[in-house]
This record gives C-alpha cells, sequence and structure tokens, in this order.
C-alpha cells in the first residue's frame, strides 16, 4: 500500500537511496554552482586586493631602499669633493705662495733699480724741479699782484661812487628826494612792462605821481595808480590822498610805493584799504594786478560786471589771506638776497684767507727751495774734490 503525503494527500512512491540521491543532487546543482561562483568571484577579489597591498608595500620598501642608498652615495660623494677641494686649496695656496715670492723676488730687483737711478738723477731732478717751482712761484706772484691791483682798483672806484652819492644825497631837498623815487619807480615799471604806457605827471600837477595803463596791444584794458614816496617818516595822511585817486581816475587799484612803513611794517602792508610796498616789491605786485586786468578785460561780459571783477580783486588784493602769502613771497625774496650777501662776504673772506695760506706756502717753499741749493752746492763740491782728487 503507497505511502500517503500527510500535507497534500498524495501517494508518495517509494524510493531507493540511490535515485533518491540522484534527485536531490539534480535539484541542489544549480545552488551549488551559484555558490561555487561566488566563493570564486570572493576568492578573486582578495587576490586583487592582496595583491595590491604587496605591490604598495614592496614599492615603499624599494623607495625606503633607494633613499638610504642615495643618502649613502651622497654622503660619500660630498665627502669625496671636500677632499679635492681641499687638495685643490691647498695647491692654490702653494703656488700663490709661489709667485708672491718670485714677485717679491722681481719688486727687490726693480726697486734696487730705480733707486740706484734715482740716485744718479737725484741732483738734476731737485735742480729742475727747484727751477719749475720758481718760475710757478714767479707766475703766481704776479697773478696775486695783477688781481691785488684790481681789487684796489675797484675799492677805489665803489669808494669814489659811494662818497658821490653821499654828497648828492646830503644836498638833496625833500622834493629832490621824491622826484628821484618817482623816477627809480617810472624805470622799473617801463623796464617790466613794454608794451603798456607808463606817464610820470611830475611836479606841479595835480594828481597822482605815475599812471600805468595796462594794454592788450592796441587796447587799454586798466588802469593802476602809483603814489611814490621817498620821505624819512610815515604819515597817515599819504592812505587818504591815495584813497582819493580812486575816485579821481576811476580805478580801485591804487599803490603807495614808498621807503617808509607804518609803525611795525615793512616790505608790504595793507594800510586803511590801500596797498603800501617798498620800491623792490613794487614790480612782483603791479604784475599780479597787471595780470588779472588783462584777464577780466578778455571776459565776455558787460563793462558792470568787469567792474565787479576788478573790485573783486582789488578786494582779493587787501585781503590778510593774500598780504600773507605776498610777504612770505616778499620774505624769500629778501631771504634769498640776504643769503647772496653772506655768500658773497664768504668768498672775500675765504679769498682772504686763501691768500694767506699763499703767502704762507710761498715763504715754506723758498725756505725749502734754499735749503735743497745748499745741499745740491754741498754735494757738487764733494763730487768736485773727489775727481780732482
Amino acid at each position: 500500500m503507497p505511502t500517503i503525503c500527510p500535507v497534500c494527500g498524495q501517494p508518495v512512491q517509494k524510493l531507493d537511496a540511490e535515485e533518491l540521491a540522484k534527485r536531490v543532487g539534480e535539484l541542489a546543482s544549480p545552488l551549488i554552482r551559484q555558490e561555487k561562483k561566488r566563493l570564486e568571484q570572493t576568492f578573486d577579489e582578495r587576490i586583487e586586493v592582496e595583491k595590491q597591498k604587496a605591490e604598495l608595500a614592496a614599492e615603499k620598501r624599494l623607495k625606503n631602499e633607494y633613499q638610504v642608498k642615495l643618502a649613502q652615495e651622497r654622503k660619500a660623494g660630498q665627502a669625496n669633493a671636500e677632499k679635492a677641494l681641499g687638495r685643490q686649496v691647498d695647491e692654490a695656496q702653494k703656488k700663490a705662495a709661489d709667485l708672491e715670492r718670485k714677485f717679491n723676488q722681481k719688486l727687490e730687483v726693480a726697486r734696487t733699480e730705480v733707486q740706484r737711478k734715482l740716485e744718479k738723477q737725484n741732483t738734476a731732478a731737485v735742480q729742475q724741479a727747484v727751477r719749475e717751482a720758481e718760475k710757478r712761484f714767479a707766475k703766481s706772484e704776479t697773478d696775486r699782484e695783477k688781481e691785488r691791483l684790481r681789487f684796489e682798483a675797484e675799492k677805489t672806484r665803489l669808494q669814489d661812487q659811494l662818497v658821490n652819492l653821499s654828497r648828492k644825497l646830503d644836498g638833496q631837498s625833500g622834493e629832490e628826494l621824491g622826484e628821484e623815487g618817482e623816477r627809480d619807480l617810472t624805470v622799473l615799471l617801463k623796464q617790466a612792462f613794454h608794451g603798456d604806457k607808463v606817464d610820470r605827471i611830475g611836479r606841479g600837477v595835480k594828481g597822482a605821481d605815475i599812471i600805468h595803463s595796462v594794454m592788450d596791444g592796441t587796447k587799454s584794458c586798466g588802469t593802476i595808480i602809483y603814489e611814490s614816496k621817498n620821505v624819512s617818516t610815515w604819515n597817515n595822511a599819504f592812505v587818504k590822498q591815495a584813497k582819493k585817486y580812486q575816485t579821481q581816475y576811476e580805478t580801485p587799484h591804487v599803490v603807495i610805493v614808498s621807503n617808509v612803513f607804518p609803525h611795525k611794517q615793512k616790505s608790504m602792508c595793507i594800510c586803511e584799504g590801500v596797498p603800501v610796498v617798498s620800491l623792490r616789491t613794487a614790480i612782483p605786485l603791479a604784475t599780479i594786478i597787471r595780470n588779472g586786468i588783462l584777464e577780466i578785460s578778455q571776459l565776455r561780459v558787460s563793462d558792470v560786471a568787469r567792474d565787479e571783477k576788478s573790485r573783486e580783486l582789488f578786494d582779493y588784493i587787501i585781503s590778510d589771506k593774500f598780504g600773507t602769502r605776498f610777504r612770505e613771497m616778499a620774505d624769500s625774496v629778501e631771504s634769498l638776497r640776504d643769503q647772496q650777501r653772506k655768500e658773497r662776504t664768504w668768498h672775500e673772506n675765504a679769498w682772504e684767507s686763501r691768500t694767506k695760506l699763499h703767502e704762507r706756502l710761498d715763504s715754506r717753499h723758498r725756505e725749502i727751495s734754499a735749503q735743497v741749493r745748499s745741499v745740491t752746492n754741498r754735494e757738487a763740491r764733494v763730487i768736485q774734490l773727489a775727481s780732482k782728487a
């Protein structure tokens, strides 16, 4: 009777052990193949990893061995190079010492030869040197005498000129001094501004001392009025008189050129809205005013606008800012002149000091020349006596 399956209720065929093993094998072979394939793949991967590790380890070991070997070879090569360099240095030092010894020998021979020749030529050379020195001394004496005569003549001329000027100044009246100041200022203005009209009014005519018409070609652009004061003391009436000219000549540009100034002022100051300058600073101030007048005249504006600009220009000129800057310029110019005077004095003192040094050198030179002549004459007498003997 067949065995019934307790699960499905179907009859179960009984198989013998061989048949059963065959069927089990048929059923298990796919799983075995899959497992075998997986194990082979895993093995291959592990083999590859181990292979890479072995290669990296071998490469690292070889690199370390190479570096150690390279360091050893480098150390050995450096030691050899140092030994070779030491040998070369020793050889060079030996050669240098030998060359120095030979050079010293040749130098000693040459020195002996030169000394022998110099001893032969000593007397003639000394005599020739003395003659040349005497010629140079005579020439320097002649040149120095010419320079002294020229200096004395120049000194005499300047002293005479100073005496004449002093006499002229002592004999001049206040009016003559004023006319001289006006003439000097007129000359300076004409020299500085060739194209402008500079007219000196002169004594006896009511008005300003000098009228300066600023010209642009043939066109009159404006007027600058100068009041010249060559006096001994300052008077505030000068300013009141100058301010009247602003109305009389219809120009704000009125300048007082004076040799004296209000208390604690010099070179340039603004007194009640009127510039007061010295003769030295008159031309620089006139140049500034003249340039401003020319620029205003070239503006394409109405006459009223030009008058306003002219008034603005004059207001700036009488301002503290302009006065400060202009005084700095004047002080700088005066400092330069003072430095020139000091430099001239220094040169004169240096010339006198050098003259004394030349005189001292000449005196010592004469003493040496006399001593040299004494020695050479004595040697000559000895040689003559030896030749006669």
